[in-house]
Parts: structure tokens; C-alpha cells; sequence
């Protein structure tokens, strides 16, 4: 048997939208300066922190659309797949990126034992 949904917590919801505002405004105001210089436009931080900031409200109205008891029993499976979501970003981060003379490439067949440690740090430090 469904359950009737109660109504939407409107003062919840601006309280997000606000604290939302300010982080895009903290965001445009502090890297104004990086994005004419480095991409022509002050406005490209702001833009994609926008982008960001529509994809989340999306989400979140999708999500909030789901009873809560349905993730009750599914913990354990939304745990291991953040773990592992972390650890891949980690390998991209640790692995796949490196710095060179002309920017950022790809380093897809060099693999250290340092490498190796680092990426087993990350993902200690992640449990």
C-alpha cells in the first residue's frame, strides 16, 4: 500500500537555494580574476559553477521524489559503490594525470611502486 506524500518543505528549499547563491557567488568572486586571465572570460567559473548548481537542484527534486524507506536496506550497496567511485578517481587522479612542460597528458603505461603507494594511501585514508 502507497503512502500519501506530505507536502514540500518550502522553507527547506530556499534555505538550500540560498546557501547555494552564496557558494556561487563566493566561487565567481574569488576566481573572477583566473578566469579572464587564463580563459578570456571572468564569467567562466561562474558559468560552470551554474551548470553545476542546476545539475544538483535536478537531482535533488528527482531524489526527493523517492520514499527514504526504499534506501533503507541498501546501505551496504550505496556504500560499496562510493568506495569504489572514490577509488576510480583516485586512480584517475594519481594515474592517468601528470604535469609535463606543456600541460596536462595522459600517462597511461607508466606505473611505479610509488604510484602503486600513493594510490594505496588514498584508499586507506578513505575507510
Amino acid at each position: 500500500m502507497k503512502e500519501k506524500k506530505g507536502p514540500v518543505d518550502f522553507i527547506l528549499f530556499a534555505d538550500i537555494l540560498i546557501l547555494l547563491s552564496i557558494g556561487v557567488c563566493m566561487v565567481f568572486s574569488a576566481s573572477m580574476p583566473e578566469g579572464e586571465r587564463y580563459y578570456g572570460t571572468m564569467f567562466y567559473f561562474l558559468i560552470r559553477q551554474g551548470i553545476w548548481a542546476i545539475l544538483g537542484i535536478i537531482v535533488m527534486l528527482f531524489t526527493s521524489n523517492i520514499d527514504y524507506r526504499f534506501w533503507r536496506n541498501k546501505n551496504i550497496l550505496i556504500f560499496g559503490f562510493v568506495i569504489v567511485v572514490l577509488m576510480l578517481l583516485g586512480y584517475f587522479y594519481f594515474h592517468l594525470l601528470r604535469v609535463q612542460e606543456d600541460g596536462w597528458v595522459l600517462d597511461l603505461l607508466k606505473f611505479s611502486h610509488l604510484r602503486l603507494q600513493r594510490y594505496l594511501l588514498f584508499c586507506f585514508w578513505l575507510i
